[in-house]
């Protein structure tokens, strides 16, 4: 299945009800789908901020628009060794994967913000607007989500599904008000973002969708961080039976 995914024009992806990051390499190149993740998560927080000077729109159009790739290359711009560089011209940002390793999630988030306002031609010397804007975004997330929600990125060597569980509506009955949660789920496999959510359970049947592609079966997120998943994956006319498990390792928990 890898050469064929290897093989297929790259899709505009779309998590979340807009349009999503564009990845662009191989189906082994975890690092730029790593970027994506955590560009799928600011783009997301965009649709609630209202940060003065900042537009809002432009900044979505260009996470929507721009390809992403990484390299084990050093990055050098004029003369000074950078850790990631982004095009305005050509749409595209570059960045070097052994800088990546070595970040924490607050610095890798920072990072992928930064070459995104860059691109939008926003001047962020030394971090300063990127700052204000994660400041906004973790306390929207507070408001939203409460205190109790948890973000998880799950992987193995080709795919990688994202795990975002939060507070949803709140139901009111004759008995008194229902609290409902929700996990939005993203499963990436090369350039197919597949986007879902499973309902008030940890287990269950889910349907993760995008153009030409699907996943249609149960999945099961266990106290021990692990997360299986067992369905029919079919992306432009292929198809795959899962049976999978995967570690998963806790990014942010509000």
């Amino acid at each position: 299945m890898k050469s064929t995914i290897l093989a297929t024009i790259l899709l505009l992806l779309s998590p979340f009800a807009f349009a999503g990051p564009r990845y662009v390499g191989n189906g082994g190149d975890t690092y730029s789908l790593q970027f994506l993740v955590y560009a799928e998560k600011l783009n997301k927080y965009l649709q609630y901020s209202n940060i003065e000077g900042l537009n809002v729109n432009l900044l979505r159009d260009a996470i929507s628009s721009t390809k992403v790739e990484s390299t084990n290359q050093q990055l050098v711009l004029n003369g000074i060794p950078k850790d990631a560089i982004n095009y305005p011209a050509e749409k595209r940002i570059i960045f070097n994967s052994d800088r990546w390793i070595g970040f924490t999630e607050d610095e890798k988030l920072s990072l992928v913000l930064h070459e995104y306002l860059g691109l939008i031609g926003l001047e962020d010397a030394k971090y300063t607007y990127s700052k204000l804007i994660l400041k906004d975004m973790t306390t929207v997330q507070r408001i939203r989500n409460g205190s109790d929600s948890m973000w998880q990125i799950c992987q193995d060597d080709t795919l990688v599904v994202n795990l975002y569980e939060h507070r949803a509506e709140v139901e009111s009955t004759p008995t008194g008000a229902i609290q409902h949660r929700a996990t939005n789920i993203t499963l990436i496999y090369g350039g197919w973002v597949l986007i879902g959510e499973l309902r008030d359970a940890s287990t269950g049947n889910v349907t993760l969708r995008h153009t030409n592609g699907s996943y249609s079966g149960t999945v099961s997120i266990n106290s021990n961080r692990r997360l299986t998943l067992v369905g029919t994956l079919k992306l432009a006319g292929y198809e795959e039976q899962l049976n999978m498990t995967m570690l998963c390792a806790e990014k942010y928990g509000r």
